[in-house]
C-alpha cells in the first residue's frame, strides 16, 4: 500500500514536471513576442483544481493592463493545447519583491540595491551581501561592506534576493 502510493505520488510530481515544460515551451514565444521575460511557472493545488502560476517581467518592469493580455492570449493557448486536461485557474504576474532574481536580465534594473547573493566558489557555496554595482551578459559586481568589489559569473549564483529596506 505505502509502494503505491509512493509510487503514485512519484508519477504526479513527474506530470507536473511535464506540465511545466509543456507549458514554458507553449508560452515562451507568446511572452517574448510580447517584450516579456518568462521567468518562472508553477502549478499549485489539489486533484480538482490547479492554479498555474506564470511569472513574467520586463526590463521597465510589467504593467497589470500587460499581465491581462498576456493572460488572455495563454488562457487561449493553454485551453487549445490542452496541458492541463483538468479545469484550471490561471494567474500572470510579476514576480515581486520577495521572490529571487532568476535570470540576468532581472539585475540591472537592481543596480544601486541591496542584494543577497549565495554562489558556488569551487567546492564552497558562499553568501555575499552587498550593493549590486554592475551587470554584464555574464558575470555581476557586487560591493560587499568591507568594501571589496566581488566579482561573480552569473552561472555560479545559486540565488540572489533584493534586501528590502524594512
Amino acid at each position: 500500500m505505502i509502494a503505491r502510493r509512493a509510487r503514485a505520488i512519484f508519477f504526479g510530481m513527474k506530470m507536473v514536471e511535464n506540465n511545466i515544460e509543456n507549458i514554458r515551451d507553449l508560452v515562451s514565444p507568446i511572452i517574448e513576442r510580447r517584450g516579456a521575460l518568462l521567468l518562472d511557472v508553477y502549478i499549485k493545488g489539489g486533484h480538482k483544481r490547479k492554479t498555474v502560476q506564470i511569472f513574467v517581467d520586463t526590463e521597465a518592469g510589467i504593467t497589470i493592463d500587460e499581465c491581462a493580455a498576456l493572460s488572455r492570449e495563454i488562457s487561449e493557448s493553454l485551453d487549445f493545447a490542452n496541458i492541463m486536461n483538468a479545469p484550471y485557474d490561471l494567474e500572470i504576474s510579476s514576480p515581486g519583491l520577495e521572490k529571487p532574481l532568476r535570470n540576468i536580465q532581472q539585475y540591472p534594473r537592481n543596480i544601486g540595491r541591496i542584494i543577497s547573493v549565495k554562489y558556488r566558489q569551487g567546492e564552497e557555496v558562499v553568501l555575499a551581501t552587498g550593493t549590486l554595482e554592475s551587470v554584464d551578459r555574464t558575470r555581476i559586481t557586487c560591493k560587499l561592506s568591507s568594501g571589496e568589489s566581488q566579482l561573480i559569473e552569473f552561472e555560479d549564483i545559486l540565488e540572489t534576493y533584493v534586501k528590502l529596506p524594512w
